[in-house]
């Protein structure tokens, strides 16, 4: 295992990378870049998780680099939602600060039962079945947008 001092080091890249992700974001994310963006987050979260679960432990800190996606996700709602945007934005962060307790809870739990190291892929699993919503909502946006375009 690490020592604590290591597993701060880990801890700060992480909260640094996701401090980086969502400035250049906030810099050079445009309207055209907001599906590519939050896929390269996305797939740099996976590989983070991946590496750091297999002993390379600096991955952790690189998978805060998923940080980006959530808010440029939560505006790319808020536009394709317009009339509803008010109510998805309370929803979502409901959702997600319920899923933060909940998590943390269960992983707490589950580390004692099973180990930590293997706690350690459920938050990759997560992801990784994030990701898989996240590719049918896009199907979904595709579509809808097909719909409504005027022939």
């Amino acid at each position: 295992g690490l020592s604590i001092n290591e597993a701060a080091s880990y801890v700060s890249m992480f909260f640094l990378s996701l401090f980086l992700a969502r400035f250049v974001g906030f810099i050079f994310v445009t309207r055209q870049r907001e599906v590519p963006a939050y896929w390269i987050a996305l797939c740099l979260g996976v590989v983070g998780l991946v590496l750091g679960n297999n002993g390379i432990y600096w991955g952790f800190g690189l998978s805060g680099a998923m940080g980006l996606f959530f808010p440029v996700f939560l505006g790319r709602i808020s536009q394709v939602f317009s009339k509803q945007w008010r109510s998805l934005t309370v929803w979502v962060l409901v959702i997600m600060q319920s899923g933060l307790f909940g998590l943390n809870y269960i992983i707490g739990s589950l580390s004692d039962m099973i180990g930590i190291k293997t706690v350690f892929y459920i938050p990759l699993a997560l992801i990784v079945a994030a990701s898989c919503l996240v590719f049918v909502y896009g199907r979904w946006e595709i579509i809808h947008s097909e719909r409504s375009e005027p022939n």
